[in-house]
């Protein structure tokens, strides 16, 4: 296996790992980065997007979450994202995002420090408002991406259901 860091493309850093059955995408970023991403594959990696086995979000947030359904729709239909467990509860609605603290001390100084890495309009663009955790936006949100398409993390940091990448 060799990781693969994504050029910057937006406000999420993106890796590709490959394996000899195919391709794992860490953390897609938004719309705009997944059409980056598949540049880098076909380019860089010289494979298409049939090779993308899964995604791995390493968080629930927008940034890391918002071209999911863009990429997945890309790729074959056993292709997943892999969560955490603690987003199957907030899909359902059993659970809410952390409310996000330090506002102005934490987000908007990491916002404008990701801004060098946004070099067109669809590096701002999203397909859902998933991931973002402000109060209210939660009747406005939807699953990045079908819920037949989604896998989570186990109590024991385990998969629910085989990866199947080089095990």
């Amino acid at each position: 296996m060799r990781v693969h860091a994504v050029p910057p493309s937006g406000f999420c850093r993106t890796y590709v790992i490959t394996g000899r059955e195919g391709l794992m995408v860490v953390d897609v970023g938004s719309v705009g980065a997944v059409e980056d991403l598949a540049r880098f594959i076909r380019n860089g990696l010289g494979c298409s997007l049939n090779a993308v086995r899964g995604v791995v979000a390493t968080h629930y947030h927008i940034d890391h979450i918002g071209g999911v359904g863009t990429l997945l729709r890309a790729c074959p239909e056993a292709a997943f994202v892999l969560f955490h467990r603690n987003a199957a509860a907030y899909l359902s609605g059993d659970r809410r995002l952390p409310p996000m603290k330090n506002w102005l001390s934490g987000l908007i100084p990491a916002f404008i420090g990701s801004l060098r890495d946004v070099s067109r309009i669809g590096h701002l663009h999203v397909e859902s408002l998933a991931g973002i955790p402000l109060p209210g936006l939660r009747r406005l949100t939807k699953a990045p991406c079908p819920a037949g398409r989604i896998r989570f993390l186990d109590d024991r940091g385990r998969t629910r259901y085989p990866l199947g990448f080089d095990d």
